[in-house]
């Protein structure tokens, strides 16, 4: 019987070191895509910035002034509203992952442990 419980214990420290290998895993592709999403966001908005520099530079009339700074503003809201969706997404994605990592390790610790619980009673 403890060769069993040993081989269970062993079984189930495997598994343990498995799902923390896929955490770290899930934890470096979350860091890796949020700071790729983060340079791409700061490249936007020095595109966006520098090309609305020259534009104002070029601007005669205050009317045409303002249309350009109004368009300015709707662009890198539209682009930030993108961005948070893109961030959202992939927070849930990650959320989801984790979950299932979780919930799998929660799953076999109960059948582990109610297999040791069998043993026991087997043995008494």
């Amino acid at each position: 019987m403890q060769k069993q419980v040993f081989e269970l214990i062993k079984s189930y420290n495997d598994s343990a070191m498995a799902s923390a290998k896929r955490l770290g895993e899930l934890n470096l592709k979350t860091c890796e895509a949020l700071v790729d999403k983060q340079a791409e966001m700061f490249s936007q908005c020095v595109e966006s910035a520098t090309g609305h520099l020259e534009k104002m530079a070029q601007q005669t009339d205050f009317n045409q002034a303002v249309v350009a700074q109004l368009a300015f503003a709707q662009n890198c809201s539209e682009k930030m509203v993108a961005n948070l969706r893109d961030y959202t997404g992939l927070l849930t994605e990650t959320r989801d992952e984790l979950s299932a990592i979780t919930e799998e390790a929660t799953t076999e610790l109960v059948e582990k442990m109610d297999r040791v619980g069998d043993l026991f009673k087997e043995a008494a």
